[in-house]
C-alpha cells in the first residue's frame, strides 16, 4: 500500500491509502481520488505497479504532472517524492505495513512447547529409576 498526504488544496492535511492499482486521480468522479483543485484534468495521472517492482506514476494525456518540481510524463516514485498534480501538492510514501495479531500462533507454540518440556520431564523420570 502507499499514502498520498495532501500539503495543498481543499484536502490539505488529509491522507489517502492507495490498495489497489492502477489507481487514477484527476476530475472524474470514476477516479480512485476525485480531485476538483485548478489545473485538475479529468483524468489527470494513474498510479502504476511495475512488474519489476516500484510504484510509477504516468501522466495521462497532455496533463502537466511534476515529480520533486521537475515535469515529467512518467516516472518511478520513491518514499517522500513530492507530486504537482495541476494545482494540488501530494506527498507520496510507502504506508506502515499493517500488523498481524498473532496471539492465537504464540499460544499454540507455547503449548506446543509445554508439551515437548513434560514429555521430555517424562522420559527423565522414566529412566532415572
Amino acid at each position: 500500500m502507499v499514502q498520498l498526504r495532501f500539503l495543498s488544496g481543499s484536502l490539505a492535511g488529509q491522507r489517502k491509502l492507495v490498495r489497489q492499482f492502477p489507481f487514477r486521480l484527476g476530475r472524474s468522479p470514476q477516479s480512485g481520488l476525485p480531485l476538483a483543485e485548478p489545473g485538475v484534468w479529468e483524468q489527470h495521472c494513474e498510479l502504476t505497479l511495475s512488474p519489476e517492482g516500484g510504484v510509477h506514476i504516468v501522466a495521462l494525456g497532455e496533463a502537466l504532472l511534476a515529480v520533486n518540481g521537475e515535469t515529467v510524463r512518467s516516472a518511478r516514485l520513491r518514499n517522500g517524492d513530492l507530486l504537482d498534480v495541476g494545482g494540488v501538492r501530494l506527498r507520496f510514501a510507502l504506508s506502515d505495513a499493517p500488523l498481524r495479531h498473532h496471539r492465537l500462533r504464540a499460544a499454540l507454540v507455547w503449548l506446543a512447547l509445554g508439551a515437548v518440556l513434560a514429555g521430555q520431564l517424562a522420559l527423565i523420570v522414566r529412566f532415572a529409576r
